[in-house]
């Protein structure tokens, strides 16, 4: 029973805004390359900056 409630409220949920769902990728990538230590943590800071 829970699971068919759970479908019926995920399938009537509006979609996302294209923007937040695109800026939430760049953010996401953003996170990944700083982890990676391909981007310095000045360059992160401002670029998440200008993002958010």
């Amino acid at each position: 029973m829970a699971t068919i409630k759970q479908l019926t409220s995920s399938t009537s949920k509006p979609r996302r805004n294209p923007k937040f769902v695109h800026r939430n990728q760049r953010i996401i990538d953003l996170m990944n390359r700083y982890e990676e230590g391909r981007l310095p943590l000045t360059e992160y800071f401002d670029k998440i900056s200008q993002t958010i």
